[in-house]
Parts: structure tokens; C-alpha cells; sequence
């Protein structure tokens, strides 16, 4: 259900692309911003929706046998939107800013995390698949991070200004 939250970006992203490639920069920051504020908007309530949901509707579409996914997925709705918002600025770098090998990398070493988290998490600490839900959300968020930094960097604007304005 959580990756469920993936599908309310793509309609979104789809049907902005065309306009994005085509803009100049300082009206794709526009669109960017509206697009990361609608997305929040969708993705948000969405994810709030399935972490609320969770355990009434596992419990009753699953049974009890299935009680123990609950948490695993609720771990992973947090990485999950944080993915979703991800994409707005990676179109943007990709499409607009023709910095594709670099939406490459950075999807690389969000890639790079989650197998470090899985491998601490997972063989070391022993503490099973919420850890690998906490690995992917972990990860997620550091990509994230890093495409939003890229985004704003590539406008030449300090990282912190282009937040407090989307937000």
C-alpha cells in the first residue's frame, strides 16, 4: 500500500514534463515550487491516510496473520512520499537543466545507502524487515535531499531560500 503513494506523482510529473523542458529557468523554479507544493498537498494527506488506515484495514483485507506488516509499512510511507517529491526535482534537473548523468548519480548513491543501511540493519543489528523499510525511507530521503540541493544550486541560490519559499 505504501508504494501505492508512487502512482499520485505520476499523472503530476506526466503532465507537467512537455511545459518544464520548454520553460526558462526562473519559470521552471516557478512550476517547480507549485508542483512540490501540490505534490505535498496529494502525497501528504495520502500518506497520512495509509498510516492512519494501516492496522483497521491490514486486520481486516489480511486478517491477523498479516499484523506483523503494519509496522514495515508504516515505516516505509515517510521514504515513500519523500521518493514522490524527489521526482519533481529530478525532472526538472533532468529535463530542464540537462543534468541527467547527474539525477543518475545521485539515484546511485541513494542506491549505495540503502544497501549499507540493509547490510547494518539487516546482518549485523538482526532487526528484520522494518529495518529494511527504514532503510529504503533512510534512503529515499537522502536522494531527496540531494536532487532538491542540485535543483536549487543549479539556479544559483542558496539551497535554504528555495525551501522556505516552496514550502
Amino acid at each position: 500500500w505504501a508504494e501505492l503513494l508512487f502512482l499520485l506523482d505520476t499523472a503530476l510529473i506526466a503532465a507537467s514534463l512537455a511545459r518544464l523542458s520548454v520553460l526558462t529557468e526562473v519559470e521552471s523554479v516557478t512550476l517547480v515550487k507549485q508542483l512540490f507544493r501540490a505534490q505535498l498537498k496529494i502525497s501528504g494527506v495520502a500518506a497520512v491516510a495509509v498510516v492512519v488506515l494501516a492496522y483497521p484495514l491490514v486486520l481486516l483485507l489480511y486478517g491477523r496473520d498479516y499484523q506483523g506488516a503494519i509496522l514495515p509499512m508504516m515505516c516505509l510511507v515517510p521514504g515513500v512520499l519523500a521518493w514522490s517529491l524527489s521526482k519533481i526535482f529530478s525532472t526538472k534537473l533532468n529535463y530542464q537543466s540537462g543534468r541527467g548523468a547527474l539525477v543518475t548519480f545521485i539515484a546511485i548513491l541513494g542506491l549505495v545507502i540503502n544497501i549499507a543501511l540493509n547490510l547494518i540493519l539487516l546482518k549485523i543489528l538482526r532487526v528484520g524487515i522494518v529495518g529494511a523499510a527504514f532503510s529504503s525511507s533512510v534512503s529515499y530521503s537522502a536522494v531527496l535531499l540531494a536532487v532538491w540541493w542540485m535543483s536549487t544550486k543549479s539556479q544559483n541560490k542558496p539551497p535554504v531560500d528555495e525551501v522556505r519559499v516552496a514550502i
